[in-house]
């Protein structure tokens, strides 16, 4: 055997490639000293290697996924096309190499735009009138947000003298070509006018369509109007351009899902598409990430879901790196429905456009850091602007903060103490693989873990002053524990249930002459083996965590850190959401009766014992996107109910007089109480 470097014969000490299994020399190999020590380790080969022609291969996988990717775009293209140069059944190979034609030649004008009534200019050099033409062109495109660098700008026909002949700019991207002409109104100089560059087909498509709209006319029908969809232009009622119409006066949207392409955010849609219409409502609302073609998708496959076309949906791009896009995007809207997280990196940009912007807010951050924090630096500006921010509005921690609210108006009493208790379970195929939570939510949770320290000077400063102690004391623990209750293993939740209702009644207090409740939250676990696996794993975490290699291993490896819970690179599957569950259990000790002062304490122990639950199907993208979404829309619906002036806000302060948990039992979430004891 020889080898593939040197072509001399290998012998016994050669190096085998990983991929194509061919042979060369130790010597040849282009390894240094070290990496062949580690290489040979104890007789096990540590590091892969690889031959020439096959990293020269691999290197061209990443351009080849991309053409693909690219290929895959077009394709979908296609049946418009098809329609517009009229081959509704392409079948045969003139047909189908027609289309082919009409797609190269689409695409290569996509980039191009058309510009009408420009002054022929009177210079008497090409040069010269090249010149005054790009010139003109830079004064009409001043205000649009575009690279204006570098285009090409050149007259179309032949000079007449007494018409000025149109104009075709090739812009830098057919992004730039797209924004130009959606935003038209841009355009300072009244008589320009700026068209997209059709091709023939494109131009006699457009035309029978104008003519069958002329022959509704002649017949009566007024009520038509012709409207671009799916960048087709298509007859649609003038109800619905009204409706538009009427949208863009107005100025906002009412909703806009921002990292709409995200796992939490793409199953928002249906939820802010379902609430939008729902009752009459006829609420305008987006979409927004960094790019336009994940959005695009996105609305797609949640069209699909909800058996709608979603392609006229409003999309604006932006991105958390760049503020002025973040503040652009937020005064598009009434409310922005951040679902970008992990909310430590990614969401303090974001709430500060919005409080520039004079747009209200809510996520569903479950970070306490984040939380307490965007509390102590933006209540009194959101105050300032009549705006309300609103974070936890999610699992974390709408059905425990709302909750144990909707418990109290049952309770017919006076609650010292709630301990809730949370439980989560998957009815569907036992068989079935894969996470059961998405990635995002793991990242999150590891650096609320690694900076778990910042809490208590966040806290100080955030209340610098102590509530009075109430009694009894609620014995808190943090041992493992059996429960009658629930009838399972209990630990501490590490969640930001907890920090968020104590907000709330720290609130109440202060602000409502109302006596705080103490609580304390658990999860649920069904045996010991679990309990004792679960303590393991946290154990394991709470080391790790402490160094940064540590970190990374928990990002990096998340399946082996977390049973499977979390994976890097697998979503949650359809299957496995569907078939989730959640129940979080109240169990409520005060009075019967009443005192006349919040501060009064009671001389005898509680006499009145009420267990409640709230229930509901798929926690993480169903429940929490129907909290999130009813949050924003009880904002836009329900103010009067909301505290009297803006700020930052628990779910539990914002939306306790509101209807949001009545909309929530109309969207698999259920409340019932188990048992009510006087003692």
């Amino acid at each position: 055997m020889e080898c593939i470097i040197c072509k001399n014969s290998t012998g016994d000490v050669t190096i085998n490639c990983d991929s194509c299994t061919r042979s060369t020399h130790r010597e040849c190999s282009g390894l240094n000293a070290r990496e062949l020590q580690v290489m040979d380790l104890k007789g096990k080969r540590l590091l892969k290697f690889y031959c020439e022609d096959c990293q020269n291969g691999i290197k061209l996988i990443p351009k080849l996924l991309a053409k693909i990717d690219h290929m895959e775009l077009e394709i979908k293209h296609l049946k418009n096309i098809s329609e517009s140069v009229g081959n509704n059944d392409p079948n045969t190979r003139e047909d189908k190499e027609e289309i082919i034609c009409e797609m190269i030649e689409r695409q290569s004008r996509a980039s191009n735009i058309i510009v009408c009534n420009v002054n022929e200019s009177k210079m008497k050099t090409q040069v010269e009138r090249d010149s005054e033409d790009a010139t003109a062109i830079g004064k009409i495109l001043n205000n649009f947000n575009i690279d204006k660098n570098n285009l090409k700008v050149f007259r179309l026909g032949r000079y007449m003298g007494s018409k000025s002949r149109p104009l075709k700019v090739i812009l830098n991207s057919k992004e730039d070509a797209k924004f130009v002409l959606k935003n038209k109104q841009l355009i300072s100089i009244p008589s320009i006018r700026i068209f997209g560059d059709q091709t023939k087909a494109q131009q006699d498509y457009f035309k029978a369509i104008k003519n069958k709209l002329q022959t509704l006319i002649d017949n009566g029908d007024t009520t038509k109007t012709i409207r671009y969809i799916n960048n087709k232009p298509t007859i649609v009622s003038k109800s619905i351009q009204k409706n538009i119409f009427n949208r863009m006066a107005e100025g906002r949207l009412d909703f806009l899902i921002f990292g709409a392409t995200g796992f939490t955010g793409l199953h928002c849609i249906p939820y802010v598409y379902k609430f939008a219409k729902d009752n009459g409502r006829n609420m305008a609302w987006g979409v927004a990430g960094r790019s336009e073609e994940k959005l695009k998708e996105a609305l797609e496959k949640m069209g699909k879901k909800v058996d709608a076309d979603l392609s006229e949906t409003t999309i604006i791009v932006a991105d958390v790196k760049d503020y002025d896009s973040l503040v652009k995007m937020a005064k598009r809207a009434k409310v922005v429905i951040n679902c970008c997280g992990p909310y430590r990196f990614f969401g303090y940009p974001v709430v500060k456009a919005c409080v520039e912007a004079g747009t209200h807010y809510v996520d569903v951050s479950g970070e306490p850091q984040f939380i307490e924090t965007v509390e102590l630096e933006y209540n009194e500006l959101a105050r300032e602007k009549g705006i309300y921010i609103v974070s936890a509005c999610g699992l974390d921690s709408i059905p425990c903060d709302l909750g144990l609210v909707h418990l109290e108006d049952k309770f017919d009493g006076v609650i010292n103490s709630a301990v809730t208790y949370i439980n989560t379970w998957n009815e569907g195929n036992k068989s079935s693989s894969g996470p059961a939570i998405n990635y995002g939510t793991w990242h999150s949770l590891v650096y609320g873990l690694k900076h778990a320290k910042e809490l208590s000077s966040i806290r100080r400063k955030l209340y610098p002053t102590k509530l009075p102690s109430f009694k009894p004391k609620l014995e808190t623990t943090t041992r493992p524990h059996r429960s009658s209750i629930v009838d399972g293993w209990v630990l501490p939740f590490p969640g930001a249930d907890k920090s968020v209702m104590k907000r709330t009644q720290r609130y109440l207090y202060e602000n409502q002459d109302k006596r705080p409740i103490q609580v304390d939250t658990f999860f649920v676990l069904p045996n010991f083996i679990q309990t004792f696996m679960t303590i393991i794993m946290f154990l394991v975490w709470t080391l790790l965590i402490k160094f940064n290699f540590g970190k990374q291993l928990l990002l990096d490896y998340p399946h082996i850190f977390t049973f499977g819970m979390f994976r890097k690179d697998v979503t949650p599957s359809e299957e496995m959401i569907d078939s989730s569950w959640f129940k979080i259990t109240f169990h409520a000790r005060g009075w019967k009766e009443r005192l006349a002062n919040k501060d009064d304490q009671y001389d005898t122990p509680p006499n009145k014992i009420v267990t409640a639950y709230v229930k509901g199907k798929n926690p993480g993208y169903g429940t929490t996107c129907a909290c999130v979404v009813g949050a924003a829309l009880m904002i836009l619906t329900e103010k009067d109910k909301l505290p009297s002036s803006g700020g930052v806000y628990t779910p539990g302060v914002a939306f306790r007089k509101t209807s949001l948990m009545d909309l929530l039992f109309k969207n698999d979430v259920s409340f019932e109480i188990v048992s009510e004891k006087v003692l």
